[in-house]
């Protein structure tokens, strides 16, 4: 019963240039009387993400809070990450239907982006219906510095713990 919807916003990060070198050399040097300090025209590079996902979970039910332990892991494939594997740990709430968690992404090559997901889930029947946010707040590998934000809709059997979905969203990566 958790919900993965995200969104990735990230602002750039980047010294400002000051002084008529800036227009001519944007990453070059600049004197500022005898020192000299350095610019970087970008920080960063902003990517689309979007993919699809299946996975399963494991839930254990916490009766003194009402809560559900969840553990899932899944299987998909995505612009930028290609094949990828999917490991989400967290909690959800079975009185209010919120949850939150830390989420992996792992590419084929190792490289990873993790994450916080937060969101909810709306029961019909034997389905939830889940939205997650997920804050990309870092990364191994390629993804190394990764920021942004990711929306994620899954669809849950309750009888079977099994789910597809799909994400998108935006991460700012350094150059």
């Amino acid at each position: 019963m958790r919900v993965h919807r995200a969104f990735a916003a990230l602002l750039p990060l980047g010294i400002a240039a000051c002084g008529s070198e800036a227009s001519r050399d944007p990453v070059g040097p600049t004197s500022l009387g005898t020192a000299t300090t350095y610019r970087a025209a970008s920080a960063t590079r902003t990517v689309s993400i979007r993919g699809t996902v299946e996975t399963s979970e494991t839930d254990i039910y916490q009766p003194e809070t009402n809560t559900l332990l969840v553990h899932l892991t899944g299987t998909g494939v995505a612009s930028h990450l290609g094949r990828f594997t999917l490991v989400d740990d967290g909690v959800a709430s079975l009185t209010t239907g919120v949850g939150t968690g830390n989420v992996t992404y792992t590419a084929s090559d190792g490289s990873a982006i993790r994450g916080t997901a937060s969101g909810a889930a709306a029961i019909v029947g034997d389905i939830a219906e889940i939205a997650d946010t997920i804050t990309i707040t870092g990364g191994t590998g390629r993804f190394a510095g990764a920021v942004g934000v990711l929306t994620a809709n899954r669809r849950l059997d309750l009888n079977t713990l099994l789910s597809s979905g799909s994400f998108d969203g935006t991460i700012n990566l350094p150059k």
